[in-house]
């Protein structure tokens, strides 16, 4: 799961910050535009500046803006009500496009689990444990299979073919 990924990278990949007693998780993008491999204080200001509607100095060109503002995503404290989940128990909001469309996302999974809101490794057990393997193995299931002949003397174990024959016979041979 990537919040595990980001738990593990935390060292590279979350700057936190404290602002007039608010804290603020800044998270470098797993795969960013830049190629940036760590938060750089460059980058980070680059980041807020943008946020802040300035341009940084060393910005120049519209590629460069967007990389800068599409390489890191902000994690904080939600001022309105967030929609409940087990994994946000810490109450944050983010700023990616995953946190808007479903209320959670990555990067606040890994925030509560720093925060040690959220055991993330326990949870995840749940989902990789070993399961059974089911289902035809031998390619695809024929959809139709010939019935196979009996020899029997059985009328009622002889297909149905075979049985609707001998009747046709039997009904030719008898007298009037």
């Amino acid at each position: 799961m990537k919040a595990q990924w980001y738990v593990a990278h935390r060292l590279t990949h979350l700057h936190i910050a404290k602002e007039k007693g608010t804290f603020f998780y800044y998270f470098l993008r797993q795969s960013n535009e830049a190629g940036l491999k760590k938060v750089t204080n460059k980058s980070l200001k680059a980041y807020i500046d943008a946020l802040n509607g300035k341009r940084a100095s060393w910005i120049k060109s519209y590629k460069e803006l967007r990389q800068v503002c599409q390489s890191y995503h902000i994690v904080m404290a939600a001022s309105q009500r967030v929609a409940g989940s087990e994994f946000n128990s810490a109450c944050l909001c983010c700023s990616c496009k995953g946190f808007h469309m479903y209320s959670i996302c990555s990067h606040v999974v890994a925030v509560n689990d720093c925060l040690g809101k959220v055991d993330l490794d326990d949870s995840l057990k749940e989902l990789s444990k070993p399961r059974k393997a089911g289902g035809f193995r031998q390619g695809v299931r024929p959809a139709l299979i010939r019935e196979k002949e009996a020899a029997s003397d059985s009328s009622e174990d002889e297909p149905l073919t075979n049985r609707v024959k001998k009747q046709q016979k039997m009904a030719g041979l008898q007298l009037p």
